[in-house]
């Protein structure tokens, strides 16, 4: 699989269109088909070429970092705000901290081989377990 450092890997950018995350990105993962609409390879590319239904957006840092709330306020008065930090043992780790007076179970640790995965698991974690809303 092709890795870039500045986008999402193509399995989380497919999760995160199935979650139903409006396709509005800079770049895209763009599928190759042959004649019999075989997938040939897939490739990032720059998104002013037409978006096809076989297309995902290819999610950057940047975007991600806006797509993820800065804080969260759930059940049990939980009021906790995101941090991003590199281990160079598990790679980039995003989670949420506790704010002061905070309530209620922490969330996990999301960790990523790039910042870019890691913070596209963090937002497909917190959709499906109804943290946020798209």
């Amino acid at each position: 699989m092709i890795k870039n450092n500045g986008c999402c890997d193509l399995e989380y950018a497919k999760k995160i269109k199935e979650l139903g995350v409006k396709q509005e990105s800079l770049f895209k993962w763009h599928s190759k088909l042959d004649g019999k609409g075989n997938r040939v390879y897939t490739e990032i590319v720059y998104l002013p070429i037409k978006q096809m239904e076989q297309d995902y957006s290819a999610f950057t840092c940047g975007e991600l970092g806006e797509m993820l709330p800065y804080y969260l306020v759930g059940k049990g008065e939980l009021t906790i705000k995101k941090n991003y930090l590199r281990d160079k043992r598990t790679g980039w780790n995003v989670r949420y901290e506790k704010t002061i007076n905070c309530k209620g179970e922490p969330l996990p640790t999301i960790c990523g081989d790039i910042m870019a995965n890691a913070m596209a698991l963090m937002l497909i974690w917190l959709i499906e377990n109804k943290m946020m809303e798209v």
